[in-house]
């Protein structure tokens, strides 16, 4: 009796699982934000880079704008 129980339980769990992740019909993002490309200034990419190759971090550019004030 109780492992019909935890069976009908457990499939029960899973059926309502499968059902939570149905595709969505309609988009949540009416304005199409996220499909417009991003765009970054030559000097804003030039920076990313420095940062990437430095290994700079935000946490240490902004003890550095401190320290400079």
């Amino acid at each position: 009796m109780r492992t019909k129980f935890v069976g009908l339980l457990l499939a029960t769990m899973t059926a309502m699982t499968l059902a939570g992740c149905s595709q969505v019909q309609e988009p949540w993002d009416n304005t199409d934000y996220f499909k417009q490309e991003r765009v970054r200034s030559v000097e804003q990419q030039k920076a990313l880079q420095e940062r990437a190759i430095h290994g700079e971090t935000d946490r240490e550019m902004g003890i550095q704008q401190l320290n400079r004030t």
